[in-house]
């Protein structure tokens, strides 16, 4: 998918792509990737949103045209409230322990 998305102070990226419905990324001419948070209604943290945020800025860390990334929210009254704390509550140790790690 291609689109134009302009951000604050004028910068306009072009080469838009979606690694998940929760975590977006895009990287224009001037090799400054963003990476958006997508995950109402708070970005809370959670292991699969965490996998997938980890995903995004490893294949822009990977990217030798990447010269930046800015991390940011396309939620508009939040940026992100930090770990999940359902999850602490889940009764699968395993899931808690990857959690955490």
């Amino acid at each position: 998918m291609i689109a134009i998305r302009r951000l604050p102070k004028g910068l306009i990226f072009s080469t838009y792509r979606h690694i998940s419905s929760n975590v977006e990324t895009s990287k224009g001419q001037s090799g400054i990737s963003v990476v958006s948070l997508n995950l109402a209604p708070v970005n809370s943290l959670g292991p699969e949103f965490m996998s997938e945020l980890i995903e995004a800025l490893d294949s822009a860390e990977k990217d030798k045209s990447c010269k930046g990334i800015v991390l940011t929210s396309s939620l508009k009254s939040v940026f992100c409230a930090g770990l999940d704390l359902k999850e602490m509550y889940q009764p699968d140790e395993n899931r808690r322990v990857v959690h955490l790690t």
